[in-house]
């Protein structure tokens, strides 16, 4: 869970940017970001709706981990949440243990 931050505290310098100027810098963030990784279209337009509030494409809003520790970006963190929901809807279950086909 991410944790609150007072943004009036902070020294104007450590302000993130608001209005046009945010707008423009995640404009700018998304274009280079989705330039990088490749993705289908639709993760492109989920991907365009999470960051157009201000969101980062270097986090996600389910806070999804690497095994490392540090948040997974939003397109690796998607797959991964799209799979299980296919997966989930199709039945499986990864710790089947039956030979076969799971359906």
């Amino acid at each position: 869970m991410a944790t609150k931050i007072n943004l009036r505290m902070l020294p104007s310098w450590d302000r993130p940017p608001t209005g046009k100027a945010a707008a423009d810098d995640f404009s700018a963030v998304f274009l280079n970001f989705s330039e990088q990784v490749p993705m289908t279209i639709r993760e492109r337009r989920e991907l365009r709706k999470w960051t157009k509030f201000s969101n980062a494409p270097f986090g996600n809003p389910w806070g999804i981990c690497d095994d490392t520790g540090w948040e997974m970006n939003f397109i690796d963190a998607y797959r991964i949440v799209v799979t299980k929901e296919i997966d989930d809807y199709l039945g499986y279950d990864p710790d089947d243990t039956r030979e076969g086909v799971p359906f």
